[in-house]
């Protein structure tokens, strides 16, 4: 019962970004075919959209609001446990939507720069770490003096 209201809970509190952060954790701890049924059906539907609309409308769209940066993490946790190329075909997509939803927070980047990390690591595909790279190139370069970096991008005086 108490796994049923967690189930529900992390739908209403976060529906968009429910399968990467909160809804694939949940299925891996038990393993729930309505998580799972509930997690293909949102990011079918996400492919569908982009589809429908075009790579170059995919901000412009209702349903793929904030918080869309957080997408590829779960296309890449679909992937590995699919193999189906549908969800990185949608990731490659995204990255460059990613990156602009992130806009100038440093969370957000870093969220998706490891989430395009992941879909490297279980695709195999050069393509997503070759993307990474002058992004992560350039936060090394633009690290403060104690190894953190910038709260916003670009550099700032506040760090993280």
């Amino acid at each position: 019962r108490r796994v049923n209201e967690l189930f529900d809970r992390i739908l209403v509190a976060e529906p968009n970004a429910a399968f990467g952060r909160r809804l694939f954790p949940y299925y891996r701890l038990t393993g729930s075919s309505e998580a799972l049924r509930t997690i293909r059906g949102i990011l079918d539907g996400l492919i569908e959209e982009s589809e429908r609309l075009g790579k170059d409308r995919l901000m412009e769209s209702v349903g793929l609001r904030d918080p869309w940066f957080t997408v590829i993490e779960g296309l890449a946790d679909m992937y590995e446990l699919t193999g189906e190329a549908k969800y990185a075909d949608l990731a490659k997509i995204d990255f460059p939507v990613a990156m602009k939803k992130a806009g100038d927070h440093s969370h957000g980047h870093m969220h998706v720069l490891r989430a395009m990390l992941k879909m490297a690591k279980v695709t195999g595909d050069g393509w997503f770490l070759d993307q990474v790279k002058p992004h992560y190139d350039k936060l090394i370069a633009d690290q403060h003096a104690d190894g953190s970096i910038s709260e916003c991008l670009p550099r700032s005086y506040r760090n993280e």
